[in-house]
């Protein structure tokens, strides 16, 4: 009598198998471009709030009493903050489409062909991920755009009001 196919690794199974850097460096590099990248989004995301706050704790607060500036200004915070969100959601997928990348080819590796249908759950899911990754960088991206538009348009309010 012979064993059945194997259906299924175990996690502990799946961390015996050694990938070498080869197969997956350049995989890797990519991701941590893509993180250094988001991670500099957000640093401007936040720093775009804390110019806003600067200019709201000046103490004799320069600007007249302006709906326009107001909106403008609450705006700017408001696409600041969404980006930053966006900018941790990204670096969240892109986390977890990598992690469901090394999975999956920790799977292929094993070479038989009763994994295939759970490499291509694997793979179906990083791609998912690496999807939602790249719309999140590209809003976080508009979104700090957008912010940035705003609050410039809430200075050039400021100056000539």
């Amino acid at each position: 009598m012979t064993n059945p196919p194997i259906q299924h690794l175990s996690e502990h199974a799946l961390l015996k198998i050694d990938l070498q850097d080869a197969k997956y460096g350049v995989d890797l590099a990519l991701f941590n471009d893509g993180k250094d990248l988001s991670a500099e989004l957000l640093k401007l995301a936040l720093a775009g709030i804390a110019v806003v706050g600067a200019l709201l704790s000046l103490p004799d607060r320069p600007w007249p009493d302006d709906l326009l500036f107001k909106i403008l200004l609450s705006c700017s915070v408001i696409a600041f903050a969404v980006s930053t969100g966006t900018a941790l959601l990204q670096r969240f997928f892109a986390s977890s489409a990598l992690f469901h990348h090394i999975k999956a080819m920790k799977l292929a590796s094993c070479d038989d062909a009763a994994m295939e249908q759970a490499v291509e759950a694997e793979v179906a899911i990083r791609l998912a991920q690496f999807r939602r990754a790249h719309v999140m960088l590209i809003a976080t991206a508009a979104l700090l755009v957008s912010g940035a538009a705003l609050l410039g348009g809430a200075f050039i309010r400021l100056m000539f009001a």
